[in-house]
């Protein structure tokens, strides 16, 4: 995939097709430089994704329900996002996100549903020159909620789906559709569920309660035409991360 910009916009060619998208934070499609950033942590912490995505058929508040107590809403100080708990140890929770959330800051805020405030660092940041790099690791010593597994097997055109995030500064806000497509050989799903400035980063779950993506982008000036990364590709790049903290 190559990626070139315009006038505020990227415009990625995936496949031969080219792409204009926003990325959907308030902090824009600001320039930014590729990082990898590690924090030391006393003790090991390996993930722990024995995945129970089990078939399920639950209904929106119950995934909702669940998963609120898991999704912080990022703020910087150029924009803000959404973010989820992938993996608790005993002093810490850490939260995977979108790089363009993050914006090269080395420390955001989280902010939880039950209205407590924590400080975040980036522990990890793949740069976002790509949409499949478009990650980000966050750790705070928030304990909250319980890490949200990602689903291992194959997401199917036509699953619903809905997304969790703040749209708008709208707070941890539900909206609900379809998968649409799969692009990218499996990198990127597309979903028709209405992501808005604010919901990057958020959690994009399937009626089992796992995550099958997390939202990045939607098509500038189109409706219905939103992306999220794929939890095989967001799942990968957590499990390198957290496993190597230590």
């Amino acid at each position: 995939m190559s990626q070139i910009k315009n006038h505020g916009l990227r415009l990625h060619l995936t496949n031969g097709l080219l792409i204009a998208c926003t990325l959907i934070s308030t902090a824009g499609c600001k320039r930014m430089q590729r990082s990898n950033q590690s924090v030391a942590n006393t003790s090991k912490v390996v993930t722990s994704q024995k995945n129970s995505c089990l078939i399920a058929n639950q209904n929106a508040q119950s995934i909702f329900d669940q998963s609120k107590n898991s999704i912080a809403v990022v703020n910087t100080s150029t924009g803000a996002g959404s973010a989820f708990v992938i993996h608790q140890d005993a002093n810490h929770a850490y939260l995977i996100t979108n790089s363009h959330v993050v914006d090269n800051q080395p420390t955001v805020q989280l902010k939880w549903i039950n209205k407590q405030i924590t400080q975040g660092e980036i522990i990890s940041n793949s740069g976002g020159s790509t949409p499949q790099q478009d990650l980000a690791i966050i750790k705070t010593r928030a304990l909250s909620g319980k890490a949200l597994l990602f689903k291992t097997t194959k997401t199917m055109v036509g699953a619903d789906i809905i997304a969790i995030g703040a749209p708008q500064g709208l707070n941890f806000s539900l909206t609900r559709g379809v998968v649409s497509s799969i692009r990218s050989q499996g990198d990127l799903l597309q979903i028709d569920a209405p992501i808005n400035p604010g919901n990057s980063g958020g959690p994009v779950l399937d009626l089992s309660g796992c995550v099958v993506g997390i939202a990045t982008f939607k098509l500038e000036d189109s409706e219905g035409l939103n992306f999220a990364i794929s939890s095989k590709v967001a799942s990968k790049y957590a499990d390198q991360i957290i496993q190597n903290i230590g």
